[in-house]
């Protein structure tokens, strides 16, 4: 009897010691994945965000841009941490708003960009559902309609406005235009299918139209970063890829297993060396919006490589609209 309580107790304790050890090994191999595969928050926190909760473009380097506090807000809400967006949100209220609009930058300028105004707007409606929180639909509509008092001219949302000299330019970038915004601000969108079918080009698109010539602005380098917000613009446009930049784009990407910053226009060559995050990023994202699904799969691997291998080199150098492209593409990847 005393040996088989003896046999028993044994036993016991090789499984308690088993388990303990699992735990471990569990806890080790977490470890080891979140220091390969850190968390964006924590990365911000650590290397972009200010004492006051301003970002900055660069961790060595003061200079703050909307663009960056918007983007972040959109992956705050993908990750839904409530707590965080409504923090943000207040910073970039603070640092950033004069009289409903949004500065694109905190310095020296009372001149807002539409691109970044749609980002916060985005961000907003989609927290509103998210969290539960109809106050920031109320204050995304509050910036709608600022857009549509200062930046509307000749049936177009142009870029910026300076609310001091009540200045407004001609020119309209697409890649700038946000459609599911354009369409709840009630736009007529026969006028801009029209005029992004104009822009398609073979293969890239024209990226600058000026609304007082009705003209494009010829340029001998094609920018990825604006081609693939564009294709991303006619796709919902249209509901079906821009044909010559579909088959490019992936022609280019299987045949060099990479994609460059910037392209010559009549070559179709790479002007720069460098491999962008941010172009693979909304690459993916078009991937994802034009049913790509296998290409979509190894550009997210090429993406999570670039996180790691950023995070290794402790972000020297990455620009963190870059970063937060990017890993808001994973997130869309793996919510998709």
């Amino acid at each position: 009897m005393k040996a088989t309580k003896k046999k028993i107790s044994i036993r016991w304790w090789v499984w308690l010691i088993l388990i303990l050890v699992g735990v471990v090994l569990m806890m080790t191999a977490n470890k080891l994945r979140q220091s390969e595969h850190p968390d964006p928050i924590t990365t911000i926190q650590t290397y972009y965000e200010t004492k006051e909760g301003v970002l900055r473009m660069y961790p060595e380097r003061d200079e703050f841009l909307s663009e960056s506090m918007g983007q972040y807000l959109i992956y705050l809400e993908a990750v839904e941490n409530q707590a965080l967006f409504k923090q943000t949100y207040q910073v970039m209220k603070s640092h950033f708003v004069e009289q409903s609009f949004i500065k694109w930058r905190t310095t020296d300028t009372t001149v807002d960009a539409i691109v970044d105004t749609f980002r916060v707007i985005e961000a907003l409606k989609r927290a509103a559902i998210t969290f539960d929180q109809p106050m920031y639909l109320e204050e995304a509509y509050n910036y709608q309609d600022a857009l549509k008092e200062a930046h509307y001219q000749n049936g177009f949302y142009v870029d910026f406005y300076d609310w001091y000299y009540d200045d407004i330019p001609s020119t309209m970038h697409l890649s700038y235009q946000d459609i599911s915004i354009l369409t709840d601000m009630g736009v007529n969108l026969t006028d801009y299918r029209q005029l992004f079918s104009e822009a398609e080009n073979e293969p890239f698109f024209n990226e600058v139209y000026n609304v007082e010539t009705k003209t494009f602005e010829q340029k001998d380098t094609a920018h990825l970063v604006d081609q693939l917000l564009i294709a991303q613009n006619y796709v919902k446009l249209t509901n079906q890829p821009p044909d010559a930049f579909h088959r490019w784009i992936i022609a280019e990407y299987n045949n060099s297993d990479q994609l460059s910053g910037q392209y010559d226009r009549q070559t179709k060559k790479p002007v720069v060396n460098y491999e962008s995050m941010a172009v693979n990023g909304l690459f993916l994202d078009y991937l994802l919006l034009t049913n790509e699904n296998g290409l979509a799969k190894d550009v997210y691997q090429k993406l999570n490589s670039q996180i790691k291998e950023v995070h290794e080199e402790n972000y020297e150098g990455v620009h963190i609209f870059d970063y937060l492209m990017a890993v808001q593409a994973v997130v869309d990847y793996e919510k998709k």
